[in-house]
C-alpha cells in the first residue's frame, strides 16, 4: 500500500484528502505545518508528499526543498489558492493544483502521474 504525507494548517482540507485517498486505497499520514511535515516524512517514509502552500511555520515550499535534501527522489504536489504560484512551484519539480472548483478531481490525476500503478 503506498503512503501519502498529506500536509495542510486547515484541518477540514486535511479531513477531505484523507478521507478521498484512503477510500481509494492509500495511507495516509499527515501533519498540520511544514515543521512536523519534515518529522512526520523522516518517520514514516511516505511516497508522496501533498502540501499546501502557506501554512504557518514554514511553507509547503520550504518544507519540500528541507526533505529533497533528506531524500533527493522525493516527490512533492504543493496546493494553492493563488494559481500564479505555478510556475514557481512547477520550475522547482513539483507537481502544483490550484483549490477550488474540482480540487479533488486535479488532486487524483496529479497523484496518478506521480504514482503510477
Amino acid at each position: 500500500m503506498k503512503k501519502i504525507l498529506v500536509v495542510d494548517d486547515d484541518l477540514s482540507s486535511r479531513d477531505s484528502f484523507r478521507i478521498l485517498l484512503e477510500d481509494i486505497g492509500y495511507k495516509v499520514l499527515m501533519a498540520d505545518d511544514g515543521l512536523t511535515g519534515v518529522e512526520v516524512f523522516k518517520q514514516g517514509k511516505p511516497d508522496l508528499v501533498v502540501s499546501d502552500y502557506n501554512m504557518p511555520v514554514m511553507d509547503g515550499v520550504e518544507m519540500s526543498i528541507k526533505i529533497r535534501r533528506l531524500d533527493p527522489s522525493a516527490k512533492f504536489i504543493i496546493s494553492s489558492g493563488a494559481s500564479n504560484m505555478r510556475k514557481e512551484v512547477e520550475g522547482l519539480g513539483f507537481g502544483f493544483f490550484a483549490k477550488g472548483k474540482d480540487s479533488s478531481k486535479k488532486l487524483l490525476a496529479l497523484i496518478e502521474d506521480f504514482l503510477p500503478e
